[in-house]
């Protein structure tokens, strides 16, 4: 079930390296405030797309997407977090693929620290587990260089230090060999820098 649109806005991507799905999440049919709770899912290996998953509750753009196993039962969770809808959001959801439906909002990451969008995500592999990275972004309305990671193993959100280039939004993210890059953004509006950071631990 291909998406129905000419374009989506600013949808957030997650891939399972595992199945070779890729999950597209949310975003806007036109430019600005996310309107779309959809759940498009593409099957790199059969070039195919596949049913849509349901929809999650709040529609939301220039959000995360994330993949991780829950540490109680092992089961995969495709999760959405912050972006905006018209307002800026700190709630998240996530999905468990293996039962099929949405958890309720908060109810398996919680809130994220403030409301956050437009922020660079990736997702870190640990000796004790994995993290789900938050780079820069709009932080509770202002433009931030902070970073932040929710630990799966202790389920709690922690503050991943600043990168030390300028603040940005509309950033991205990427995790290599397990060290975590953040790449270019907007210092404001569409005022873009190349400049990029690497988390040394």
């Amino acid at each position: 079930t291909p998406p129905p649109y000419t374009g989506i806005w600013a949808p957030s991507w997650v891939a399972d390296p595992d199945s070779g799905l890729c999950y597209m999440t949310g975003g806007a049919t036109t430019p600005g405030a996310g309107n779309l709770s959809t759940v498009y899912v593409y099957n790199a290996v059969t070039n195919a797309w596949l049913p849509e998953l349901p929809a999650f509750t709040s529609v939301r753009d220039f959000h995360a997407a994330f993949l991780f196993h829950r540490p109680s039962d092992s089961h995969k969770l495709l999760c959405v977090a912050g972006g905006n809808n018209g307002a800026e959001l700190s709630s998240t959801q996530c999905h468990d693929l293996l039962e099929g439906s949405w958890n309720s909002e908060n109810a398996d990451l919680g809130a994220l620290p403030g409301s956050l969008f437009g922020m660079g995500y990736t997702k870190r592999v640990t000796p004790e587990g994995e993290q789900l990275w938050m780079v820069g972004g709009s932080f509770n309305t202002i433009i931030t260089n902070q970073t932040w990671y929710y630990d799966v193993s202790s389920g709690t959100w922690m503050d991943g230090d600043f990168f030390p280039s300028s603040p940005v939004f509309r950033t991205a993210a990427v995790t290599l060999n397990n060290d975590v890059y953040h790449v270019g953004g907007a210092t404001s509006g569409f005022s873009y820098t190349g400049l990029s950071d690497k988390r040394i631990d």
